[in-house]
């Protein structure tokens, strides 16, 4: 015990750092707490912060005009209602826009064979927060309902991602997975992919 305590003392909880480039103290710290409050709140934050640590590791928001997300395999987790996708990505568009080195537009995509008709057939979703404290001047998210491969195959008018997302894709045991990932493979566009699984 007393090893494991000076271990975690120097080197502190690799899944909850003290302190993160994007992400504030407050949401920050509810990842080291045990309480229902807490609980709760990392259930709503870890899609924003799993995001943002992506995007801190690999230095996407240095000198950057815009952002664009897409998270693959959505389906009513992340697109159940409009309240559900601001509740998951609003944290994300607010640790970004009050960043230092923040674009000026961000845009999330949510694709995946599983999203409703109903979430398909909504207009854009605004997630400019209300405060005056972000740098950003638009913030949108979208949900598509097929599969990445075939929508990127379906728009003429495919643009730069800067990150793709798959939450808890469980990509071993699902063979649909297989042409999303070769077409990610092949595509000539450098597409950096995010895999997150079940725990």
């Amino acid at each position: 015990t007393a090893n494991l305590q000076r271990w975690q003392k120097d080197r502190g909880d690799p899944l909850a750092p003290r302190e993160h480039s994007i992400i504030p103290q407050t949401p920050l710290s509810a990842f080291r707490k045990n309480s229902p409050k807490a609980i709760q709140a990392t259930s709503n934050l870890s899609r924003a912060a799993t995001i943002s640590d992506a995007l801190d590791r690999l230095n996407l928001l240095s000198s950057q005009e815009s952002l664009v997300i897409h998270v693959i395999g959505a389906d009513h987790v992340e697109c159940e209602s409009e309240k559900r996708i601001r509740t998951l990505f609003g944290p994300l568009v607010r640790w970004v826009g009050a960043h230092g080195w923040s674009p000026r537009r961000m845009k999330i995509c949510l694709v995946g064979p599983n999203v409703s008709v109903a979430a398909a057939q909504r207009e854009d979703i605004d997630l400019m927060p209300n405060s005056k404290t972000t740098s950003l001047v638009a913030a949108t998210a979208s949900c598509h309902q097929c599969c990445y491969h075939e929508w990127i195959d379906s728009r003429s008018d495919f643009e730069k991602v800067d990150l793709c997302v798959a939450f808890n894709a469980g990509i071993w045991g699902y063979k649909e997975w297989r042409p999303t990932l070769q077409r990610l493979c092949e595509s000539s566009l450098t597409i950096r992919l995010l895999v997150t699984s079940y725990t």
